[in-house]
């Protein structure tokens, strides 16, 4: 990981002290590019975790698998996915009024300022099927496409409110998922049946699509900005969902079950 990269811990929990017995794990490296590294801050938790791979199942061990198991349901997610959302209000209010001139939503609008959200673990919480996969936390791609398609995936109330927050003060909100194009119908069905709706696009992974998802992501914000829209906060679960710029910071929601470049 490049020494410029800064990531800004918000609250020391325990899914920086987890020690995880991982089996053949990937090493991957974290780019985040030159722009995010020159000072564009990514604020959020750490990611020290295998890469998610449908060719390949990893176990992280039954004593690192209790404890993440507990970061869960304890109530130290919900703890650190507030902490997160409180701090990207923040900035965003600060940036909005730099950006715009003024907070008042028909301000907002004209300067065309927007906001972007991953959707996975993000606004969708997968947790309740990866624990209980066999074994808990590998990944089963077939599994995982039923929950997203059949609208299993419980909504982060957390950062749905955020979205909603947004909206409210005038801005642009764009997803961007990993999710095939195939799975649209039933990921805007989602959406709509968990209270996310009034967004002005929805970009999905051409079939047969094998980018990187940080690159993917990137030239998707790429594009959006080149609409003339200004994108702001870019929220996702992914340290690739803010990598490579077109963006003015990234804000990075607690995940301890997989990591995707």
């Amino acid at each position: 990981m490049s020494r410029a990269f800064r990531i800004i811990v918000l609250a020391l929990t325990t899914a920086l002290l987890i020690s995880m017995p991982l089996a053949s794990p990937a090493v991957v490296t974290v780019d985040p590019g030159a722009k995010v590294s020159a000072g564009k801050t990514i604020i959020g938790t750490g990611q020290n975790l295998p890469t998610l791979d449908s060719t390949q199942a990893w176990d992280i061990g039954s004593e690192a698998k209790d404890q993440v198991i507990a970061y869960y349901t304890d109530g130290a997610v919900a703890r650190d996915r507030r902490d997160l959302v409180s701090s990207a209000k923040s900035w965003t209010r600060t940036w909005l009024k730099e950006t715009c001139g003024s907070l008042k939503p028909a301000a907002v609008k004209a300067c065309d300022a927007a906001a972007v959200f991953d959707i996975d673990d993000t606004l969708f919480s997968s947790y309740s099927v990866s624990s209980t996969n066999s074994p808990a936390f590998t990944y089963d791609p077939e599994r995982s496409m039923v929950a997203e398609t059949t609208c299993e995936l419980p909504i982060i109330k957390t950062t749905r409110n955020l979205l909603k927050d947004f909206q409210r003060w005038g801005m642009n909100i764009f997803l961007i998922t990993g999710r095939s194009e195939t799975e649209r119908k039933e990921t805007i069905k989602c959406l709509n049946a968990a209270g996310i709706s009034g967004w002005k696009q929805l970009t999905m992974r051409q079939t047969g699509d094998k980018t990187p998802a940080s690159s993917y992501k990137a030239n998707a914000r790429k594009g959006i900005e080149a609409t003339g829209v200004e994108i702001g906060p870019s929220i996702g679960d992914q340290v690739s969902d803010m990598s490579f710029g077109y963006l003015g910071r990234g804000f990075l929601m607690p995940n301890l079950m997989y990591f995707i470049p």
